[in-house]
């Protein structure tokens, strides 16, 4: 994250603003990911990396029980297993491909320098245009998850 280093914050793993609102990527690598308890958590995939299958199971669906809100990407099978497991209210979902999703990215056009799409609000019905100065699938779903945890707070 070089382009955080700055003269005045010589450090890159982070930003200090002057919200109150505090932002993590944690990590379920170290086991570190059950001590913290967020008002709203963001999955976007479960998959076999550092620990076993049952373990991820047990760590994300921890992590997202501690939460008022998780915002679950259903285009993973095993993030979506999770938000069917979630208690009712608590789930806030998106997607690239699942129509049922709280959040819908359509129309996706992805070039080299971006990426652009609609984005639909199931609740509302409302749409807007989006976007992005990053191309790849992969940021159009990570551009959902922000969303959604944008509308969660």
């Amino acid at each position: 994250m070089k382009n955080f280093i700055t003269p005045d914050a010589p450090f890159a793993g982070s930003r200090v603003g002057a919200s109150e609102t505090f932002v993590a990527e944690v990590d379920e690598s170290d086991g570190s990911i059950a001590q913290f308890s967020p008002t709203v958590a963001v999955v976007g995939n479960i998959s076999l990396d550092h620990k076993t299958m049952d373990e991820l199971r047990t760590l994300f669906a921890d992590f997202t029980a501690k939460a008022s809100v998780a915002v679950l990407n259903l285009d993973n099978a095993e993030t979506a297993a999770l938000a069917a497991r979630q208690p009712a209210g608590r789930a806030f979902t998106y997607s690239l491909n699942d129509a049922g999703a709280d959040l819908l990215a359509e129309d996706v056009l992805l070039a080299p320098g971006g990426a652009q799409f609609t984005v639909t609000a199931r609740a509302s019905e409302q749409r807007a245009k989006v976007t992005l100065p990053v191309p790849g699938l992969h940021n159009v779903s990570n551009a959902l998850a922000a969303m959604g945890a944008a509308t969660a707070c």
